[in-house]
């Protein structure tokens, strides 16, 4: 997404690049909490003592490492484009 949105915010006048990064930083991080995290969060809540899946432990494995690899990735495509950074 990146790839496409950089180069358009690049051509924006004076501060204006600066301004849509922003913009579109907050509204992230307002829709990935829901469209990522909220899913996940209803099927545990769906579990009973009963329905619990034979896998539950792997389950609970991939989603503590989410916040993990979403973070590193955040800072792997934000680094480059800060003042300082390269790109």
């Amino acid at each position: 997404m990146a790839a496409f949105l950089n180069p358009i915010f690049d051509r924006l006048p004076n501060d204006g690049g600066l301004a849509a990064r922003s913009d579109a930083a907050r509204i992230l991080g307002k829709v990935m909490p829901i469209a990522l995290l909220v899913p996940i969060n209803s099927r545990v809540a769906r579990w009973t003592h009963d329905s619990v899946p034979a896998d539950w432990k792997q389950q609970i494995g991939r989603w503590d490492r989410f916040p993990h690899v979403r973070v590193g990735r955040g800072r792997g495509t934000t680094t480059p484009r800060m003042p300082g950074g390269r790109g």
